[in-house]
């Protein structure tokens, strides 16, 4: 697990630092501990994929962590992102970047324990949850967490992962809707498309924007109770999730 802190504040960064150390010692982790004292050092060479997990200050001198947040959104949909700040100001920006989790300073030590309790625990989960299939030829198996959007299309079902691989497979919406239906994350739009909720980014009129800047088709009858399913599910994992550990803010 590779883990990356900023924060422009040198006594911050250095105490974040020993809080990971050690908690990588007390967990026998095998953990990368990047720090940078700036979003432009972080960003300077970043590349998808490259950190588990990244804990950053949202108000720092230049570049702040939400603006540099929004870039790594752009290129890295998958890398873990939680925010320390002295401020519950930025809390709907948190939202609309599917943040993890959002931390009031000064951090303790045992809000850093929960989180990558948490982390480790959602981690392991995710990755024991996958969805079988057969197409092109060959057998496939995707963590729940890579799948983007399973549409219908004529005779095949169309599952669409977060690297942007599109299979084709003959297993029927209702199948993949009652396997993936069980997880909180997917929501059906329309009869026939269904999609993760944590690749949404915004809905308007009647179409659900997801990262990529594709646009879904929505159920106009009912467009007012998906949106609402969607910003719940956000408010429950990141307010949700950080009340359950204990209050980590």
């Amino acid at each position: 697990m590779n883990i990356a802190i900023v924060d422009d504040n040198a006594a911050d960064l250095n105490a974040l630092s020993s809080i990971f150390k050690e908690y990588a010692a007390v967990n026998g982790l095998e953990a990368g501990i990047a720090s940078f004292n700036s979003a432009e050092e972080l960003l300077e060479n970043y590349r998808p994929l490259q950190y588990t997990v990244i804990f950053m200050d949202i108000y720092m001198k230049k570049m702040t962590g939400i603006e540099a947040a929004k870039f790594i959104r752009s290129v890295d949909p998958d890398t873990l992102l939680v925010f320390l700040t002295s401020s519950i100001d930025h809390m709907q920006d948190a939202f609309t970047l599917h943040a993890y989790d959002y931390i009031q300073k000064p951090v303790k030590t045992e809000q850093i324990f929960r989180v990558m309790d948490d982390i480790l625990k959602r981690k392991t989960e995710s990755e024991g949850m996958r969805l079988s299939f057969y197409s092109n030829r060959r057998d496939y198996s995707l963590p729940y967490g890579d799948i983007v959007t399973v549409i219908t299309n004529a005779n095949y079902l169309e599952i669409t992962d977060c690297r942007g691989n599109t299979y084709k497979t003959r297993m029927t919406f209702a199948a993949a809707m009652n396997t993936l239906g069980q997880d909180k994350r997917f929501l059906r739009l329309l009869r026939g498309v269904m999609v993760n909720m944590d690749y949404i980014t915004s809905f308007s009129n009647d179409t659900c924007r997801i990262k990529g800047g594709t646009e879904l088709p929505i159920n106009i009858k009912c467009r007012k109770d998906i949106e609402q399913t969607w910003r719940n599910y956000l408010f429950n994992k990141i307010r949700g999730e950080s009340m359950r550990r204990g209050g980590t803010q």
